[in-house]
């Protein structure tokens, strides 16, 4: 049984609790999300600990960088769909 407690400003996506200070996570499940101290009470003294201090943790994959000479490209392939009238500004 693998074991880890995820510890960080964590982003949850629920409305009601927006954001946590540590997550539980057994055997690729998240079990708990919430304060840190409940987490390591769930957990257990054989959990591995990923400390990512201050940091966020976010959900799935975020691509959070650009080559910004790549910019103008990527305007080339975009169809004005406003024209085909599908669209209207």
């Amino acid at each position: 049984m693998k074991k880890a407690i995820v510890l960080g400003n964590i982003i949850t996506m629920d409305e009601r609790k927006p954001t946590a200070k540590a997550a539980f996570v057994k055997d690729g499940v998240f079990v708990y999300i919430g304060d840190a101290a409940e987490a390591k009470k769930l957990a257990g003294d054989d959990a591995q600990i990923l400390d990512y201090g201050d940091n966020f943790v976010y959900p799935g994959f975020l691509e959070a960088h650009c080559h910004p000479y790549l910019a103008g490209d990527r305007a080339v392939g975009q169809a004005n769909l406003a024209k085909a009238g599908l669209v209207t500004d």
